[in-house]
């Protein structure tokens, strides 16, 4: 049998490739579990929300806060935020990790704890104050026979966009959600949580406890919009929270477009 000859130049491209899509799929951007104090180094702070402001973010133990874990004890709601007319205001620890603004397709795990029964969650895509996408849930929903609710917002040059349920405006008491799917366990006060969040182009989706929530896709999140990349960020409204073992992964698409690999789904089987 004649032997086939295949350029040394092709098997080069052909190993060049296969060693990029190695490397990108499962990069880890970002670890924190909180074990060092000096978090000042790694976190900013911002209040959105005037009532109970200004906040008090540090590692515990205290203030309810368990040992080692970062949070804030503090109830900030309300208030118009940088937009004036911010959709639940509250506080908010950004990442200061060096190139984070660049961020683009990647899944950002933490996990959570509630000391009240209303709003905590993740920023993706965060640009600026006047621009990011939000998603949480709430612990408690009493329009939902005390189900565990859930939402997901944009605002984009201060304008706000709220996916499912209804907001209330700034000086309104919260933004009402839907009932997280049945499935899903109803969230407990002071029970360790986690929330995951997949930005992948124009789709963001969420988890609660490796469990698919929803998920919502938008223009504005697609290359080239105005939330096509960016940072990350630890929320809460008119509840304090704590949050650790928080990892960001990156994410690498295929060309087809449609299929994707996430350093969150890989690391532990999501239910999609």
């Amino acid at each position: 049998m004649r032997a086939i000859h295949i350029p040394t130049i092709i098997v080069m491209s052909i190993l060049a490739i296969s060693s990029l899509a190695t490397t990108d799929v499962g990069a880890q951007l970002l670890k924190d579990t909180f074990d060092d104090p000096n978090w000042e180094k790694r976190w900013e702070i911002h209040d959105d929300g005037t009532d109970g402001a200004p906040s008090q973010w540090f590692v515990g133990p205290g203030g309810g806060i368990p040992d080692g874990a970062f949070g804030t004890p503090t109830n900030i709601l309300r208030g118009g935020g940088p937009s004036k007319k911010d959709e639940q205001a509250g506080s908010y620890a950004l990442t200061l990790k060096a190139g984070s603004e660049k961020w683009m397709d990647y899944s950002v795990s933490c996990d959570m704890y509630h000391m009240d029964n209303d709003y905590a969650g993740l920023f993706v895509r965060y640009v600026d104050e006047l621009n990011y996408f939000r998603v949480w849930s709430k612990q408690e929903e009493v329009l939902e026979a005390s189900r565990t609710s859930y939402g997901m917002d944009k605002v984009v040059e201060g304008e706000w966009t709220i996916f499912f349920g209804k907001g209330n405006g700034p000086a309104g008491d919260g933004i009402d959600g839907p009932p997280v799917p049945k499935e899903i366990p109803n969230i407990a006060q002071r029970e360790w949580f986690n929330m995951t969040v997949e930005v992948v182009q124009d789709t963001v989706t969420m988890y609660l406890n490796k469990k698919k929530v929803d998920s919502i896709q938008d223009k504005d999140l697609a290359p080239g919009g105005p939330l096509a990349k960016g940072k990350i960020a630890l929320y809460n409204s008119t509840n304090p929270m704590a949050y650790d073992n928080v990892e960001v992964g990156s994410l690498a698409v295929f060309p087809a477009g449609k299929l994707s690999a996430t350093w969150g789904i890989l690391k532990a089987g999501y239910e999609r």
